[in-house]
């Protein structure tokens, strides 16, 4: 008895060991530096303004002078600069009202400076940074030379929401209409084999679907005159395909590479694939109808 269950822990004990190589072989890294991950978290560097070097004026710039930069580039505030990256401080509307309304005299922007802002990197968290320009109304961005590279206003971080969640939202509408014509045209098994298996998710519905599974189930000839609409395949595919890549964008909150264009794409495939769906309804209403 001792020896057969000796005979069997060695076997058991043999399995773990080829199992193990095996794995080792096939989560092997190759050698050499690896490419730095992404970070998880955006980070300032997505946002535009955050890289757009702003208009600034020096010290002894005439007041007058930044007036006049204020006004023709619609700014309130202006960073006053000694050199690339050393801050003396802002000159702004308030600021000089401030110094009018206590009768301060001066003709150069020292003269009109307040303290100088928060200064952040661009490696800063996002929603670190949010946090600081709603405390500050403003903060400057230097990048790793310690140089001021960017400026940004609770104005930026208004565009950017609205840029991104209206484009999230495009998304989520997409996505709507795609999971209707999937759940009237495919059978469950269908949705399970298209689904990638290395994932090891489980698929109870369309809703479990990512993007690109609509796409690769929809790729198939057969599967696209099951909808029974009169529309090419190619285009629609097509630009699926673009959405898929700008739907990625979005979802890492780099307001950089969203583009007009891209918003346009959202808009003009909402509205195809409502078309598409309103189509499911109207063969139901058919079907409904005939069967009465």
């Amino acid at each position: 008895m001792k020896q057969s269950q000796s005979s069997a822990r060695r076997e058991r004990s043999a399995r773990v060991a080829d199992t193990t190589a095996r794995l080792g072989s096939v989560h092997r890294f190759p050698s050499g530096p690896h490419p730095a991950a992404p970070p998880l978290i955006p980070t300032l560097e997505k946002l535009a303004a955050a890289t757009n070097m702003p208009v600034s004026v020096q010290p002894n710039t005439p007041v007058d002078e930044a007036i006049a930069l204020m006004l023709l580039h619609d700014y309130s505030q202006l960073p006053v600069l000694s050199g690339d990256r050393t801050v003396k401080g802002m000159v702004s509307w308030r600021s000089i009202g401030k110094a009018f309304a206590i009768n301060r005299t001066g003709t150069e922007v020292r003269d009109f400076t307040e303290p100088r802002p928060k200064i952040r990197e661009l490696s800063t968290p996002l929603i670190n940074a949010v946090a600081d320009v709603i405390n500050h109304e403003v903060i400057l961005v230097r990048d790793q030379a310690k140089q001021i590279v960017g400026l940004v206003t609770s104005t930026d971080l208004s565009v950017l929401l609205k840029d991104v969640a209206e484009a999230f939202l495009r998304i989520g509408e997409i996505e709507h209409y795609l999971r209707r014509l999937v759940a009237v045209h495919f059978s469950l098994d269908e949705l399970r084999t298209t689904a990638s298996r290395e994932t090891g998710r489980v698929i109870n519905g369309p809703g479990d679907l990512t993007f690109g599974e609509y796409i690769r189930l929809l790729q198939d000839p057969k599967r696209w005159a099951r909808l029974k609409v009169r529309i090419a395949q190619g285009p629609a595919i097509t630009r699926l395909e673009a959405v898929r890549k700008i739907r990625n964008h979005v979802m890492h909150f780099d307001e950089k590479a969203l583009t007009v264009a891209d918003r346009q794409v959202l808009s003009d495939t909402a509205r195809f694939v409502a078309t598409l769906a309103s189509s499911v309804r109207d063969t139901h209403a058919k079907l409904k109808t005939a069967g009465t």
